[in-house]
């Protein structure tokens, strides 16, 4: 195999690491899992804004996080049937943000409300839209339909990571990485190390997809039960702006006609400019229905995840500390899928400043 060309001090198009808040709006992202919705309400920042969120008999509700009163935060307060009370004043606000009672107040309200974000609930998330209300259409919403498929099992789950999305979505985009940071989990056994493989990029422009092909090398350790031995494996990692990430990997048996799929959704929903809502959906072709192969996949995941939040939230403490470096400080060949999808995100951006209507229908994100 060739040596891969190393150019230095790159950055990412050629910038310093500054970073500033580069988020799209006008999409859907995901702001809790279905499952959290089982208390009155959740309070989560997302994309830098607080929203408070609760489940009413015929929707999921995400208001602004806010009282216009005196800013006091509605989540210090309480839940009365399905309205939110301020915890300083008692002013009431219904699910559709609008205040329904000033205490001590016996004239009209007016239109005393709070901003309510548009919603949706689908394949056990619940979605949310931050920018222009008029533009949250449900057919903008990526294809995840193998989530309710029976040809699949899933769990999901979720982790807070105290890094930048765009690092974690980079870590995602780049899984030479599961060589070292995964050794003894889904890294090729043996000490294969996954660089040593090309990778082939491709993109529409607002999905991309990097390859690779690994065949005849040791099996992950975390699949040995279900495929010992020496695998072919394919490595598929897919990017839609600004934070859905999907891993595909498929392991067929040397010795057998046996082969196993994983798909790992990873949904990046940003908090701050330096901390991220990380959603994932880990799903199998095998085993379905074994609670026990349920439990094993959310260990896997939690230990793989952990793994990586251990690096990239002291890469982004790096990063803190040392704003003037470059990001990356030099690139190689399984740098390519990153700087292109950072590359790719920064386009988005400068047309949803310029015109908030920019917006073009995802392309599916699997390939046959």
């Amino acid at each position: 195999m060739s040596e891969p060309t190393i150019t230095e001090n790159v950055g990412v198009n050629g910038a310093r690491n500054t970073v500033a808040a580069g988020w799209l709006n006008n999409c859907w992202q995901v702001a809790a899992l279905e499952e959290e919705l089982g208390q009155p309400f959740i309070a989560r920042r997302i994309a830098g804004q607080p929203i408070i969120l609760f489940r009413t008999e015929d929707d999921v509700a995400a208001l602004e996080d806010s009282c216009p009163h005196r800013r006091v935060p509605l989540s210090v307060g309480y839940r009365a049937d399905n309205e939110i009370v301020c915890g300083y004043h008692g002013l009431r606000f219904n699910a559709a943000g609008a205040c329904t009672r000033i205490p001590g107040r016996n004239g009209p309200i007016g239109n005393l409300r709070v901003r309510r974000y548009p919603t949706i609930s689908r394949w056990g998330m619940i979605w949310i839209w931050m920018g222009e209300p008029s533009l949250a259409d449900p057919g903008l919403m990526p294809d995840l339909a193998w989530l309710g498929s029976d040809s699949w099992r899933s769990v999901t789950g979720y982790i807070h990571m105290t890094a930048d999305y765009r690092l974690i979505n980079d870590n995602l985009l780049d899984l030479s990485h599961e060589s070292f940071v995964h050794e003894g989990s889904i890294a090729n056994g043996a000490g294969e190390t996954i660089g040593d493989y090309p990778v082939t990029v491709t993109s529409d422009g607002r999905v991309l997809w990097a390859e690779r092909i690994m065949n005849d090398v040791a099996g992950q350790p975390a699949f040995a039960a279900y495929l010992p031995g020496r695998i072919d494996r394919s490595q598929r990692a897919v990017y839609m702006a600004p934070g859905l990430n999907l891993t595909d990997s498929k392991k067929s048996s040397r010795e057998t006609d046996r082969y196993i799929l994983n798909r790992t959704l990873h949904l990046l929903t940003p908090e701050t400019e330096r901390s991220t809502h990380y959603f994932f959906a880990s799903s199998r072709n095998f085993n379905i229905g074994d609670e026990a192969a349920d439990r094993e996949m959310i260990a896997i995941a939690q230990r793989v995840f952990g793994e990586d939040k251990a690096m990239l939230e002291t890469q982004q403490r790096v990063l803190d500390e040392r704003p003037d470096l470059p990001m990356p400080g030099f690139a190689w060949s399984v740098d390519k899928a990153p700087v292109q999808a950072r590359r790719m995100l920064d386009k988005l951006l400068a047309a949803e400043r310029v015109d908030p209507r920019a917006i073009a229908a995802p392309t599916s994100i699997i390939k046959s």
